[in-house]
């Protein structure tokens, strides 16, 4: 927590004391996006790709070594290793199916909420519409 509020603070502070400086000099502040999603869905695409990046080497890794584990210890004949190996190797196939699985279940939800022609989707578009209306009409001040 405490490197997390260290970097937040290192990262804020020169940009807000260096913000006149940068700025159109009317003492308004402009931030620029520094992530490269323009929306929660995107960025969560993002980090899901970042993550899937890293965690199916590891896991192919883990299921031979698992393989590989059992079957030396069916060579040794080493009844309680073969059971402890089959079970890594379960493990390591459930954890391969999850991941695979994983971009298809953010898929199946981004279609959800995105896609104007499900009811989800029809629901979203509604109250955005109604939000952008009561924006326009004043109702509700624009930040």
């Amino acid at each position: 927590m405490f490197l997390g509020l260290t970097v937040v603070i290192l990262v804020l502070v020169p940009v807000l004391v260096l913000a006149e400086e940068f700025g159109d000099g009317g003492g308004t502040i402009e931030f620029v996006n520094p992530l490269l999603a323009e929306s929660l869905i995107e960025l969560m695409g993002l980090v899901v790709g970042v993550l899937l990046y890293f965690a199916i080497p590891i896991a192919a890794v883990y299921f031979l070594w698992a393989a590989v584990g059992l079957i030396q210890a069916a060579a040794k004949g080493e009844s309680s290793k073969i059971t402890e190996k089959k079970k890594a190797l379960l493990y390591a196939l459930v954890g391969i199916f999850l991941l695979a699985s994983f971009t298809g279940i953010l898929r199946l939800v981004t279609n959800l909420l995105i896609d104007s022609e499900t009811e989800l989707g029809k629901g979203i578009d509604k109250n955005l519409d109604e939000l952008e209306d009561a924006i326009d009409s004043g109702v509700i001040e624009n930040p």
